[in-house]
């Protein structure tokens, strides 16, 4: 079973790195990074493209930027997701 992690307020970049030292230690489980790391995106996504075993979910991303280099980094791990009401699923698709 895959681990879902909540990466906005109250995480922080050191709770985001600590979690990828256990993503990586436990390499048969699945972790995904909901809301591509958010206000640390960039940093989320470098550390997904060296974790075979981290995706990266693109629910109330950050900024369109982010979702556009995600996309073209790591499109095998970005997974389409909503956080609904917010944000605008059609315009992720």
């Amino acid at each position: 079973m895959p681990i879902w992690v909540h990466t906005f307020h109250p995480l922080n970049l050191k709770d985001i790195q600590e979690l990828f030292l256990l993503t990586q230690k436990y390499e048969n489980v699945p972790v995904i990074y909901g809301h591509m790391g958010g206000i640390h995106w960039l940093q989320t996504i470098e550390m997904i493209k060296d974790t075979k075993n981290a995706y990266l979910d693109i629910s109330a991303f950050y900024t369109t930027y982010a979702l556009s280099l995600a996309i073209k980094e790591i499109p095998e791990r970005t997974l389409f997701s909503s956080d609904f009401p917010y944000g605008d699923p059609y315009l992720n698709l």
